[in-house]
């Protein structure tokens, strides 16, 4: 350890202990210091510690424990806050680290400095009251320790907490004993509360540098429970009235205790009581001992009751004595006497209804009988009677009739037991019950009116209530005057069995059947019966429209007198009603009614055909009508359906000659077809060829319009043309483009060898130009005048169109129409 000579700078009013040194670690200096010293306090002054004092040094801490330190730029260690060792400490020792950094050097350094805080003895022990109270009993051992640690003192220096010292001024009978933490009063000698009741003593604290506090303690020594509380009678008899009032006191009980405090406070309790279950009506006061009535107590419930009491002290341990208390009820005429009637046939409805069937004779028995009074003697004896007295009668504990009953002259009786005891004041009661009288089937149903109608519109919807019918049964409608209806007579009507609805099953129509008579009956359960007839009027509704009869074409002649009608309208109503006609239209002026005929207004041309609309309407609300429009004409006329048939038969076949010409416009890849031809301009070279066996060319094209013959004997005509080039717009294009004209007479085709004798005789044909080709197929189906659909196939499977460089096709569209082999059908 190396020490430095420079101690006087360290030097001031405060005591520090400074050591200083180096080590391998480098410079380091530890200091001492009690705590109390202040903020800005200077600890020490680092300005000698080298060995150039003059040198400009700076200096900075670079880490400490509790930010307890600031060094300034001459060097000097200050406090930034009091020293306290309580709020810095936890420990003994206790010291605080810093390190702190020396600038400019030759090499950087450092200076460990220490700070060692020492205690000081700056607070006193302080009890947490200035006076205590202790409860100590008499029979507390010697030498036992009594817990009074809410009354040990702290001391603000907490290193001297556990080495506090107390003191018990006087401590002839208790001294006061520490563990550190708890505090105790231990009893130096056996207490005894008769000799000394209460001690007042102080209570002395020091910590081990001589500061004090004290507490004023009071010390009472407390009774021990040593005697047994003692009641002035083991046995106490007492009478009681019943019932008497709730919260009623029936007897106080007093107990003596000759202990004093707690140990003289007793407790009252009812232990047991005979019987059991009489401790449930009384009510005992713990403290004050008062026996109270908590229930009704009864003398037919109880005659006698025992009760058993204990009165406990409050000591420890506690001691208990007990006594008896037997109570006599009095009886008083307290109950009214309880009558109870039972049904000898009692009803299923109510059991409590008793039943006697009608036609009984006298003697019949009712209901039987009890009556009861819980008081004694004459308090429970009873008399009775019964009401209606001319009706029942009481016989032997039970109640009979006194004469036969009719259930349809009165269905029900109300039956009346009265009881009375003989007690003063006396006691009454009564008790009712219901009797019903039984049915018997003596009556039959019967219904309200024999003949009962009504009326209804045809449009009445099935399932509609119609009618009810009503039957009566005198007899009980439970049993024998329940009552089932029937219906007879038509099934478009039913009725509901129980309730005599009668309701619609079927749809009316008027114009089938416009009046219904039923039979209606009412049974009861013995097959006892009535009838009555219901007559139905059905009225008509309006649910037809009007008809019109004439037909849709009228001829009429061309001398037709205007005089006359020229047709009947045949109008008709399914209803029954004459429908309005009226006559519509543009045609209407030329045409008048009378009636149901119809005229014409004036004279006509031999060339009349007019169209008239017919309106038939309903003459009650106009909401239902007919139209029909015919034609009139002076020509005749088919039928509409005949015209169409005709008109789309007349389409096939011109559908057909048109896939002809096209099936011949499709041969132009193989023979080149012209669909010009002219005789005009070039003379043909002479022939030696007979005329009947020169065959020429006839065109389907221009050449036929020309009304000539295209040949002569000798010569064959110039011809001239274009012929059609392919517009490569493929099979739907339509081919439009011809190529360029030309004329010539070297290139006609040998066509004489084509022809035969038909041609010859009936005239040139196709053949003449394209040679021998398949017979073609073509079928066309009208179905009802409407083609209905369309497919058409041309095909020559012997042509050769590669010749040509030309794709040949089977099966082609010809403008939009699919063509499928051998079939045309419309």
């Amino acid at each position: 350890m190396w020490l430095w000579l420079w101690l006087l700078p360290w030097i001031s009013a405060v005591k520090i202990d400074i050591e200083k040194g180096t080590d391998g670690a480098g410079k380091w200096i530890n200091a001492s210091a009690e705590e109390g010293l202040q903020k800005g306090t200077i600890l020490l002054s680092l300005a000698g510690a080298f060995r150039w004092p003059g040198l400009t040094r700076q200096f900075s801490i670079q880490s400490q424990d509790a930010d307890l330190f600031e060094v300034t730029q001459s060097g000097e260690i200050a406090l930034t806050r009091n020293l306290d060792f309580e709020e810095l400490c936890t420990a003994q020792p206790c010291n605080v680290d810093s390190k702190i950094a020396v600038l400019p050097q030759n090499t950087y350094e450092t200076i460990k400095f220490s700070l060692f805080i020492s205690n000081r003895n700056d607070y006193s022990p302080q009890f947490p009251r200035s006076l205590a109270q202790i409860s100590i009993p008499e029979s507390y051992p010697v030498g036992a320790r009594f817990e009074i640690s809410d009354l040990a003192a702290t001391d603000g220096d907490f290193l001297d907490q556990e080495d506090l010292k107390y003191k018990l001024i006087p401590d002839d009978l208790f001294r006061v004993e520490s563990d550190g933490e708890r505090l105790f009063l231990v009893p130096t000698q056996q207490l005894d509360r008769e000799t000394t009741s209460f001690v007042k003593a102080r209570l002395e604290v020091s910590d081990p540098g001589g500061k004090r506090d004290s507490l004023q303690v009071e010390i009472n020594i407390l009774d021990s429970n040593d005697n047994t509380p003692k009641f002035p009678e083991q046995i106490k008899n007492l009478d009681i009235q019943e019932n008497l009032a709730i919260g009623s006191e029936i007897f106080k009980f007093e107990a003596y205790d000759a202990d004093v405090g707690v140990n003289s406070a007793l407790k009252y309790r009812i232990v047991s009581s005979l019987p059991s279950e009489a401790k449930r009506l009384f009510e005992l006061d713990s403290s004050t001992g008062r026996l109270m009535v908590k229930k009704a107590i009864h003398r037919h419930d109880f005659s006698s009751i025992a009760l058993k009491i204990t009165a406990t002290d409050n000591g420890l341990p506690p001691r208990s004595t007990e006594t008896s208390l037997h109570l006599t009820v009095l009886d008083k005429n307290d109950n009214a006497p309880v009558i109870t009637l039972t049904p000898v046939f009692q009803s299923i409805a109510d059991p409590k209804v008793a039943i006697v069937d009608e036609n009984q004779p006298p003697g019949k028995f009712v209901a039987w009988l009890s009556v009861s009074d819980k008081d004694f003697g004459k308090n429970g004896e009873v008399t009775m009677e019964v009401e209606p007295k001319e009706l029942f009668a009481i016989e032997n504990g039970s109640i009979v009739s006194k004469r036969n009953f009719d259930r349809e002259a009165k269905d029900s009786y109300k039956l009346v037991v009265k009881a009375c005891d003989l007690g003063s004041p006396k006691r009454c009661s009564s008790e009712e019950m219901q009797i019903k009288i039984g049915d018997v089937n003596d009556n039959s149903p019967e219904f309200a009116e024999p003949l009962i109608r009504t009326n209804l519109k045809e449009d009445l919807p099935v399932g509609s209530s119609i009618v009810k019918v009503f039957a009566v049964d005198l007899d009980d409608p439970a049993k024998f005057g329940k009552i089932k209806f029937e219906l007879s007579g038509d099934e478009s009507f039913g009725i509901d069995a129980e309730t005599g609805m009668i309701f619609l099953k079927k749809e009316l129509d008027y114009e089938a059947v416009d009046f219904y008579k039923l039979d209606v009956t009412a049974t009861d359960i013995d097959g006892n019966m009535d009838s009555t007839i219901v007559e139905i009027t059905i009225i008509n509704v309006n649910d037809n429209a009007p008809e019109i009869g004439i037909g849709e074409f009228v001829q009429i002649s061309k001398e037709h007198d205007i005089s006359k009608p020229i047709a009947s309208l045949q109008v008709s109503d399914a209803d029954g009603t004459i429908p309005i006609t009226l006559l519509t239209g543009e045609s209407a002026p030329f045409f008048r009614l009378s009636g149901d005929e119809l005229f014409l207004n004036s004279q006509f041309d031999k060339n009349f055909d007019k169209f008239l609309t017919i309106v038939a309407r309903d003459v009650e609300n106009q909401s239902s009508f007919v139209e029909k429009t015919i034609r009139i004409s002076t020509s005749g006329a088919i039928s509409a359906a005949v015209g169409a048939g005709i008109a789309c038969g007349v389409s096939a076949v011109l559908l057909v000659a048109c896939l002809v010409l096209i099936r011949q416009c499709q041969l132009k890849k193989r023979y080149k077809l012209y669909d010009q031809i002219s005789r005009s301009g070039k003379s043909g070279n002479p022939t030696n060829q007979r005329e009947d066996q020169l065959c020429t060319a006839q065109s389907i094209g221009t050449l036929s319009e020309t009304g000539k013959s295209s040949a002569r004997h000798g010569s064959i005509g110039p011809i001239s043309g274009r012929h059609d080039s392919d517009s490569g717009r493929g099979e739907s294009g339509s081919e439009t483009h011809l190529g360029p004209p030309w004329t010539g007479s070297n290139n006609l085709v040998n066509l004489s060898k084509f022809c035969n004798q038909e041609c010859l005789t009936l005239g040139h044909s196709d053949a003449c130009w394209l040679g021998p080709q398949e017979a073609e197929k073509y079928e066309v189906e009208v179905s009802r005048g409407h083609v209905t659909s369309l497919s058409v196939s041309v095909w020559d499977e012997t042509s050769d169109y590669s010749s040509h460089n030309e794709e040949s096709e089977k099966g082609k569209k010809i403008n939009g129409i699919r063509i499928s082999p051998k079939s045309v059908v419309v």
